[in-house]
């Protein structure tokens, strides 16, 4: 991935170096985490949705439930 302005610099890089790259120009953050990103970035999990139903694990009680010593 190159900044979408460096684009046109890439006339004066030789071929053979270029030979085997893939070069893509982004103008965005987001195009740079859908291209190195599985998952695309619109596609992400909302993690409010995720974290509300996973259980504490042990050791990682709420602060209403500590004791103190």
């Amino acid at each position: 991935m190159i900044p979408k302005e460096n684009e046109k610099d890439l006339a004066e890089v030789p071929d053979n170096v270029k030979d085997g790259l893939d070069i893509i120009p982004i103008s965005l953050v987001d195009e740079a985490l859908n291209v190195a990103l599985i998952r695309s970035f619109d596609d992400r999990v909302n993690e409010d949705e995720v974290l509300s139903d996973t259980p504490l694990a042990p050791g990682n009680a709420v602060q209403e439930d500590l004791i103190a010593h």
